[in-house]
């Protein structure tokens, strides 16, 4: 996900999300639809 975004950034902030994600057993997923995306963090219930 190091893809340089329309501001010029790196989306560094997504790899470390990405690394949070799945070193707590989760997940990051994106999804595009025409110009619109969105990012989901999933993350396994505490017990």
């Amino acid at each position: 996900m190091a893809d340089y975004g329309a501001d010029g950034g790196q989306g560094l902030g997504l790899a470390i999300v990405r690394w949070i994600a799945t070193s707590h057993g989760g997940a990051l997923t994106h999804e595009r639809a025409g110009r619109d995306e969105s990012y989901t963090m999933d993350l396994p219930k505490l017990r």
